[in-house]
């Protein structure tokens, strides 16, 4: 099974530490190591069960390959990433830039600024969800 910090990370900070706040989450599943496919991502997807969760499995990478656009990346997938999008955002042709986001990805394209890992994570994505919350 692939390594669950960042998804711990969103469930304590979005989920468990923010349940008051007005927030929807979606989260998308996708295929990049070997390891990765729907029966992982389904028992990974376990930790949130919780009604303002919404899962996908992606093993097309579909979702990653656009979202990296929408970040200017093209060719490029985005994964390991926590993203933050304005209240009644569409997904229409393309994903909407976001608000704020995240990553813990080695990629020369994901901008370093953004770079969160371990313990860093939770208090980068708690920085990010304030920001919009008090917006």
């Amino acid at each position: 099974m692939p390594c669950l910090c960042g998804a711990r990370a969103v469930r304590k900070v979005l989920i468990e530490e923010s349940a008051h706040a007005d927030v929807e989450i979606m989260l998308v599943w996708i295929d990049m190591l070997a390891e990765d496919n729907v029966a992982t991502a389904s028992t990974a997807s376990k930790i949130f069960q919780y009604d303002r969760v919404i899962q996908f499995h992606d093993p097309n990478r579909l979702a990653g390959k656009a979202i990296a656009e929408s970040l200017g990346a093209n060719h490029s997938i985005a994964w390991d990433m926590y993203l933050f999008y304005k209240a009644g955002s569409k997904w229409e042709e393309k994903p909407p830039v976001p608000l704020g986001w995240a990553h813990q990805l080695d990629d020369l394209w994901a901008d370093p600024s953004h770079f969160a890992w371990g313990d860093d994570l939770p208090i980068r994505l708690r920085d990010i969800m304030n920001s919009l919350i008090e917006n």
